[in-house]
């Protein structure tokens, strides 16, 4: 990652995450007139919490422009009217590829002790013997109570800063006008017994909000899957706020905290099948180079764009002459990219579209380089064994990180600069030194820690009957 913010900064927000939705809690459960608890209000309300803290200097200003959101959008400033429909629609659309209406609760769902929500949930259900629920919960929408906006600007006024009021003012619809209709549908739920929920990403509040309501009302396990190479590499992705958002964390291998049980990386292994399938094309480039974070601050800016002038500047053109720029996608649904600054550097025919299968990418190129870490590309390039390189950016490692991250400086795979990456490919047979390379105990011993396969994790049972 790369970032401006000082590790005071991370650990002086995760602490006032956590205090802002505890008196932000107290005030929806009076608006509400309900009784959640704090845990319950955690998870719920942290990204907007987070979001605020990010943006805490348009927060404190006396006038605040900005739309109230329908629900979180992350970003170092407010979203505008049309980010706002932007993420309106995307999560729309989401909502219309979901199975169940939320009238179908209980009775037209399937029971099940264990359920599996949000992306890729028919995905991790099949490897966790849990039913995927998805809902369509857009005609919901029309059932909205206005009085309850107006209960909360009541509250607002009771604040006593500045940043509290607009704190307070624009807490997203789905936590105000829409809640309580969404409560008496979550209400109904409490008959479907559920004693495990399973998760990898939210793919709306929605589930967010259905997931937390089923451990607070009737003590269903929140077991949160590792979402990719950032969780467990930095501190900041263990931090006291994300800890908080769920019960077990299912790791990819490793185990940093007793909320920690070492799993297997299903993402991964999803990763793998589709690169293997695409093993036996034709290699048509060079180089693969991904763009694997949004470039949403100027420090990002500025990274990609030093990185791609000195790559493209210094690069041997008669041994790498075919290079594919991967930026990052914004959307599937709307066909959205985020083009860094620094492409306009770039051939108009070394720019990717962002939007084909990454790991077709891998599998037809000779070598992938990332540009920041950590990455979850990385891990699925050493999962697969594919030759590949990274700029060393994780400005906040882990301490069961830090071994591993010597041996890849050590060993040329991570590197300090763009000029001695360029230098480090300029001189190097990558075919030789990859192969010598994955055959070494600490690469090995990195997989089994951070990019553990099924099999392995099955080997390490020894018989034992697993408790996820």
């Amino acid at each position: 990652m790369i970032t401006d913010k000082s590790p005071d900064f991370f650990l002086a927000r995760s602490n006032k995450v956590l205090e802002t939705c505890d008196w932000l809690g107290r005030v929806l459960n009076r608006i509400h007139r309900v009784d959640f608890s704090h845990s319950f209000w955690t998870r719920v309300l942290a990204a907007y919490a987070t979001a605020a803290y990010n943006q805490k200097e348009f927060f404190a200003a006396e006038v605040y422009p900005f739309p109230v959101t329908f629900q979180p959008i992350n970003g170092w400033s407010p979203a505008g009217r049309v980010e706002v429909l932007r993420d309106r629609v995307i999560t729309t659309l989401r909502s219309y590829r979901g199975a169940h209406p939320l009238t179908d609760i209980p009775d037209k769902i399937p029971k099940s002790r264990r359920i599996a929500v949000g992306v890729r949930a028919d995905l991790i259900s099949k490897e966790l013997d849990a039913v995927p629920l998805s809902f369509n919960w857009v005609p919901f929408l029309g059932d909205h109570n206005p009085g309850a906006r107006a209960r909360l600007l009541e509250e607002a006024e009771l604040q006593k800063t500045t940043s509290s009021k607009n704190i307070c003012r624009n807490v997203p619809q789905i936590y105000v006008e829409y809640f309580d209709a969404l409560l008496g549908h979550l209400k109904r739920a409490e008959a479907l017994g559920v004693e495990k929920v399973f998760v990898e990403h939210y793919g709306s509040s929605f589930e967010l909000i259905f997931a937390a309501y089923l451990s607070e009302r009737i003590g269903a396990e929140l077991n949160q899957l590792q979402q990719g190479g950032f969780v467990g590499e930095t501190v900041i992705s263990i931090e006291p706020m994300k800890r908080a958002q769920y019960d077990r964390l299912l790791t990819y291998g490793w185990r940093a905290g007793p909320q920690d049980s070492p799993y297997f990386a299903i993402r991964l292994e999803q990763f793998e099948g589709d690169f293997r399938r695409h093993a036996a094309e034709k290699v048509f480039r060079d180089l693969l180079v991904v763009y694997g974070s949004p470039a949403t601050s100027q420090a990002m800016q500025e990274h990609y764009e030093e990185f791609t002038e000195g790559l493209l500047a210094g690069i041997d053109r008669n041994k790498f002459p075919r290079i594919l720029l991967r930026p990052r996608a914004k959307s599937r649904f709307l066909r959205m990219t985020d083009y860094p600054k620094a492409f306009k550097m770039a051939r108009r025919s070394e720019i990717d579209s962002g939007h084909r299968p990454i790991s077709s990418l891998c599998a037809t190129s000779s070598l992938v380089i990332q540009v920041t870490t950590p990455s979850t590309n990385f891990l699925e390039c050493i999962f697969v064994d594919k030759p590949v390189l990274a700029l060393d950016t994780n400005q906040f490692p882990t301490q069961i990180l830090r071994p591993h991250l010597e041996f890849f400086r050590r060993a040329g795979i991570l590197h300090e600069s763009t000029a001695a990456m360029v230098g480090f490919l300029n001189s190097v047979d990558v075919s030789l030194w990859w192969g010598q390379l994955i055959r070494e105990e600490e690469y090995k011993e990195f997989k089994r820690l951070f990019t553990r396969s099924r099999v392995q994790y099955l080997e390490q049972l020894d018989g034992r009957e697993n408790d996820i």
